[in-house]
């Protein structure tokens, strides 16, 4: 079953880019601003701080944190999302997708899995580290109005935890604008 492998294939591609975080700082109250997908019916909430990236292809959203006084970027969150065949379940989505992710990245090591909520429809969570490129990332997958949702948010090796509030605060804002079902 091949299940929009696309959209966990994205995200690998774009880990990259991240580097040590160690310095970074965050502050207790962040500033905020929506963002709204119309064509994908939700709204999220952000740190104003954080930069998104325009048209970056797959995506519905990637958003970087601002960069240390090194110039590198410390952490970012996403979303992509795409259409299903109706009969495709949360679980089948999120098996079906971590099967690509474990065949796909070198070195994987899933740190905890867990059950959410995240839009008001069940969601299933994962975090784990990757050493090809040292990064640790936490992904939210979630099936809703006949799509697969991935909310992604990744930093250094080593940062996750000063990101995780953030993180979690952003995925508790996402509200779709339609009455959602899972």
């Amino acid at each position: 079953m091949k299940i929009n492998a696309l959209l966990l294939n994205l995200m690998i591609c774009c880990f990259g880019t991240m580097v040590n975080a160690e310095t970074a700082t965050l502050p207790a109250e962040q500033a905020k601003i929506a963002f709204e997908n119309q064509n994908k019916d939700y709204t999220i909430d952000l740190p104003k701080e954080w930069d998104q990236k325009e048209d970056v292809v797959g995506f519905d959203l990637f958003v970087m944190a601002p960069p240390e006084a090194d110039g590198n970027s410390m952490a970012n969150i996403s979303i992509i999302s795409g259409e299903l065949p109706k009969e495709i379940s949360l679980q089948s989505f999120y098996d079906e997708n971590m099967k690509n992710l474990q065949k796909d990245t070198q070195k994987l090591k899933i740190i905890d899995s867990g059950k959410t909520t995240v839009g008001g429809v069940p969601a299933l969570w994962v975090r784990y580290t990757r050493d090809d490129d040292q990064t640790e990332i936490i992904h939210y997958f979630f099936v809703a109005n006949g799509k697969g949702f991935l909310v992604t948010g990744g930093t250094a090796q080593g940062s996750f935890q000063k990101y995780k509030p953030i993180f979690e605060e952003i995925v508790k804002s996402l509200k779709f604008n339609t009455a959602p079902k899972a």
